[in-house]
């Protein structure tokens, strides 16, 4: 473990390309438990995305890459852990009482491809592009929509297929 100065870490996180960083541990009284951020592209133009846990609920702040550097002064005086995650290692930050900050780096290969997307991608028991040869056998197109991971459209489409017999 090296000794690092508050600078150099705002510098890390403006400089390198992250998979994704998260704050831990608030000081004193603070009622943001935990911070994820990680990079978004919305409507073609870069973004961070701050997900904020507060009280049990998530809450989502979208910033641009010139306010990434005051946002994260703010956030960084108030945790006392940070894990910064890239391609090649994991990078630990940990802050003592006297505000001395350490860092540990884990060398750590992932293989995780970085989704800018802010939207999640759907888990479907069926994928449905090229569609299914036996829904095409049972001429069952009609009940694509109801092909989804959940139980309600499992229902649905139990009932669609005994309306359809």
């Amino acid at each position: 473990m090296r000794e690092i100065l508050k600078n150099e870490v705002i510098e890390f996180f403006i400089d390198t390309e992250f998979i994704k960083a998260s704050f831990y541990k608030p000081e004193k009284q603070e009622p943001i438990k935990k911070i994820f951020l990680r990079k978004i592209l919305l409507k073609n133009k870069e973004f961070y995305q701050f997900e904020i846990f507060k009280n049990n609920q998530a809450f989502h702040k979208n910033i641009d890459k010139e306010n990434l550097q005051t946002e994260i002064e703010n956030i960084f005086d108030k945790f006392k852990q940070i894990e910064i995650i890239n391609k090649e290692k994991k990078i630990i930050l940990l802050k003592n009482k006297k505000g001395i900050i350490r860092m540990k780096e884990i060398e750590e290969k992932t293989d995780k491809k970085i989704v800018l997307s802010h939207n999640k991608e759907k888990n479907y028991i069926l994928e449905l592009e090229p569609i299914p040869e036996f829904l095409k056998v049972l001429n069952l197109f009609f009940c694509l929509p109801f092909l989804k991971y959940k139980k309600v459209y499992l229902k649905r489409l139990a009932y669609c297929l005994r309306l359809r017999n």
